[in-house]
Order: C-alpha cells, then structure tokens, then sequence
C-alpha cells in the first residue's frame, strides 16, 4: 500500500532542496528546468490539502478483483485533467484492500481497478467501505471513460456527501433528458429556474460547504445551458466569489462559462489586436487586451480563462505551438498564482504529448456496421481523423463542411470519424440521417483511445500520413484550414502520379 506521505517524500526532499539553493529567490527559480520547478509546485499544492492529520481511509472487498491493483487518483488542474496518484494497493487474495490519505480538504478522487472507475469525494474525517463491480458487470453496461462503475459505499450513514452529489447529479441528469430539445434551442429558461428552485428547497437542510459548493455551480451550469445570459450568470457566480480552483462543479462551470473567451470580444479591434498579440507571444499586451472585457476584470479569473483559451486555440487549430508555448512559459514562471503556474505546466507537458512526426496511435473499433476497422488498415493512405459526438453543436457543425471536403478530396484522403457517444444506435441514427457516406467508428470497445490521442476536448482532428506517423498534430477542423492541407496533398499525389507515368512511358528506342 502507498500512501500520500510516502508518496509526497522524494518531492519534498527535491524541493526543499531546489528552495534553500536558491534563497527563496523566485528570480533564480526560474533558472531551473521546466521538470523541477514542476516538482517544486506540485509538492507545494499537494502539501496544501495532503498535510498529516487523520487520514481518509478506503477499504473493502472485491474478491472478484484478486491481485489486480486498485488506484486512487486526483487532478491536479481542472483544466489539463492531469491525474496525481494519492494511494494504491494490490487487491489480496481474499478480496481485501486498503488506502489512506492524509487530506486537508476535501477531495474529489478518481478510483481505478484496470478498466473499472468511479469518482468518490473524500472527506478528511471520513473512513469509507466499499463493494466494487465486477468487470462483467460494467461491460454489460457498454463502460467507458464517460461512465463511472457503481462502486457501492457500505457505510453511507457515515458518508452522506458522495451519497447527495450522486442524488444531484442524477436529478440534473434527469432534467437535462427530459428537456433535451428546449435545451439545444435554448427555450429552457423557465424549467431551468423551477429546476433550480426544486433543488433549492431539496437540498436546504444540508449543512456541508462542499456540497453547497457542488450544487450552486451545477445549477449555474444549468442556468447557462438554457438560455440566461452571461451577464447576469457572471454577476451571481463569479464577479465576487472566489476562485475555487480544486472545486469540481466550479471549475465545470468555469471551463464551459469562459469556453469562447477569446472569440468573443464586443468589438473587431480589440479581437484583432488579441490574434496579434497571440501571434507575436505577448503575455503583457495580451493580458492588457483580455483586461478590458466585462468578465475578465480580476487578475484570478482572467488568467486562468486565458491559459484555458490559448490551450484550446491550440488543439483547435486557431494559433500555433510556437506562438502559445513562450505565453504558458511565462505564466509558468511569473504569475503570482501558484494553482496557474501548475495548470500552465501540465498544458505545456499535455501540448507536447501526440508529437507530429511520431507513429499514431493504433486502434480496433467497431464500425457503425458492426465490421472491425484498424488505423493500419489505411496503411499508405492519408487519414483525417476525427473524435466528435451527436451532442456536440461545434461537431454537428463542422461536418456540414466535412462532407464537402471529402467528396473533394476522398481520392486522396480517408476520413474517419471516431463517435464518444455513450450509445452507437444514436451515432448511427445521425448518420444514416445525414447520409454521410465515410468512415464512422463507435470507440466503446477500446475507451482507451480518448486516452491515447489526448482528448480533453471535441472536436478533435488530426491528419495521418501514409506510414502512420501524426503529420499535424493537432488537425485543423473542416472550417479552419484543413483544405489548405488536403490541397497541398492532392497536388503531392498528382505530381508524384504524373512522375511515375513518366518514368513508366518508353522513350525513343526502348521499344513502342
């Protein structure tokens, strides 16, 4: 068994270390490599909610999971989603297994067992029993990464927090179905506020900050799915609350609130002088121009919405790796906030994982068809992958332009659409419906692959050249600039074709 303090040790001692050399001099800090000053940070921020106290404590029995390893996660940003292992343990024999952690505050905690996960809140005072699934089970389920297991706590009179957030979450789960369509025209702002005062009055005898927390920031989650405006949300949730940086609902609603931070300036000129100053890696123009928005007055909010947008931009094609990554060195090594030094690093480690030039990740999906399909079955082809899903507007979107650009270009190029929806009869249901007519793949029997290209965010693309290897990493979507590309491929193809042909045809006196 590990727990957090062993786990904590060889930082402590790295960083203290790297502290004493250098005086307390964040000046000379900056001199040192990217890796340790990670080390100097994340010890830091681990220390801030792991300090010795009573420890948390799991156990259980899982004799179905004899010998496998069970693992206990948390994030270290909300924004990367980079995971930091708290304790683990190798499940006995008899089915037994314990962990512990030394925690401050409460945690919001990822608990894997190989394929099987849950999420579980931790609380400091709290000792938890728990009665895992067997992989059978979940499989029945068609699990996957977008489908917690139902691990059972044993002891729930002990524990009343996991028991309300799980009571929340599936009465928000509720309401989003039944008012699937209002939502998507966005016509829901009446059901959202009776929604919101049922919950209200639901939940008003509870006395636990953290879950007054988890329930304000799914109701304003709720209020900007249906239609209030932005004004008035940034007004009630974030113009003086504060940042809640480990906060799982906040920082849910954070990240969709500020989703198009840097598309959505009230004027042309201040947009332009912001692509500028992007282009050119400008952090203090920069942070001088995002200054001047209605919801980015404080220095907390507007650089973490910042690093949000510029990472984003990034994968999506809108700005390159050279100009984001000397903006997210910077914050690394000047903010004065510690959490977004720590964000900005996990983003730069996160940007620099799916290297172009490297082999792409293989895969085996099903086909909507039910047919098996590998990424090296398109050996010596071209592949413009995409992961996308039916609940996705920008997805929904862009492959209004994708069907364009594959009856353009479809000599030359396969297109494959990986499908996250939980169900396939849905993705097959959109596709049958709008006749598209290539590639389309459901990733539910290998859920890894989300994993393994590094999705955090949808639409994804990226394009493969024939001998596998990422040849753009990440891919520009349809709309953003992945004809450019497709051109440069089919003028490559038709002048190495018209070079063959003329190698192939005899010349004068080698016969007719």
């Amino acid at each position: 068994m590990l727990n957090t303090q062993a786990s904590l040790q060889p930082f402590c001692e790295k960083s203290f270390a790297m502290v004493v050399t250098t005086n307390n001099s964040f000046r000379k800090v900056r001199r040192a490599s990217f890796r340790n000053i990670l080390v100097f940070f994340i010890t830091s921020t681990l220390l801030s909610f792991c300090l010795p106290g009573k420890a948390a404590e799991i156990k259980g029995l899982a004799p179905q999971h004899a010998g496998k390893l069970i693992e206990l996660y948390t994030y270290l940003d909300f924004i990367s989603e980079k995971k930091y292992l708290l304790a683990k343990d190798t499940i006995a024999e008899d089915g037994s297994f314990r962990l512990q952690v030394d925690n401050e505050e409460t945690l919001f905690c990822i608990l894997f067992v190989e394929e099987l996960y849950s999420h579980i809140y931790l609380q400091n005072d709290q000792d938890y029993e728990l009665a895992l699934p067997s992989s059978d089970s979940t499989r029945n389920l068609r699990f996957n990464e977008f489908i917690p297991a139902d691990v059972v706590i044993l002891n729930p009179e002990k524990d009343s927090l996991n028991y309300w957030i799980k009571d929340l979450n599936s009465e928000v789960d509720i309401f989003i179905e039944t008012n699937a369509m209002r939502i998507l025209k966005r016509s829901a702002k009446v059901q959202a506020d009776s929604f919101n005062l049922k919950m209200s009055r639901r939940y008003f005898k509870l006395d636990n900050t953290y879950f007054a927390q988890q329930l304000q920031f799914n109701l304003a989650l709720i209020d900007l799915m249906t239609g209030h405006s932005k004004k008035e949300l940034y007004n009630r949730y974030l113009k003086n609350t504060p940042l809640h940086f480990r906060g799982e609902a906040y920082m849910k609603f954070f990240n969709e609130f500020y989703a198009d931070i840097l598309s959505s300036f009230a004027f042309r000129e201040e947009e332009i002088k912001m692509i500028l100053a992007i282009e050119n890696s400008e952090l203090d123009s920069l942070d001088a121009i995002l200054s001047s928005h209605e919801f980015l007055k404080r220095d907390d909010v507007r650089e973490l919405a910042m690093l949000r947008g510029l990472y984003f931009s990034q994968v999506n094609g809108r700005f390159k790796k050279e100009q984001v990554h000397p903006i997210l060195k910077r914050v690394v090594q000047e903010s004065k906030f510690q959490d977004h030094r720590i964000t900005a690093l996990n983003l730069l480690e996160k940007s620099n994982f799916m290297k172009a030039g490297t082999l792409a990740p293989d895969f085996q999906l099903q086909s909507l068809e039910g047919e098996t399909v590998s990424l090296s079955d398109f050996k010596g082809k071209y592949v413009y992958l995409d992961f996308w899903a039916t609940w996705c507007a920008p997805c929904i979107r862009s492959m209004i332009v994708m069907r364009e650009l594959h009856e353009k270009y479809k000599e030359q190029v396969e297109f494959v659409s990986i499908s996250l929806d939980q169900k396939a009869k849905k993705a097959r249901s959109f596709v049958e419906k709008n006749e598209y007519s290539w590639t389309f793949l459901d990733f539910s029997n290998q859920p890894d692959i989300k994993t393994k290209y590094g999705i955090v965010a949808i639409p994804s693309y990226f394009i493969i050249d024939p001998e596998g290897k990422l040849l753009v990493s990440p891919g520009p979507s349809p709309e953003g600039g992945a004809e450019r590309y497709f051109s440069r491929i089919q003028r490559d193809m038709t002048e190495k074709s018209k070079t063959n042909f003329i190698k192939e045809v005899p010349t004068k006196g080698q016969g007719r």
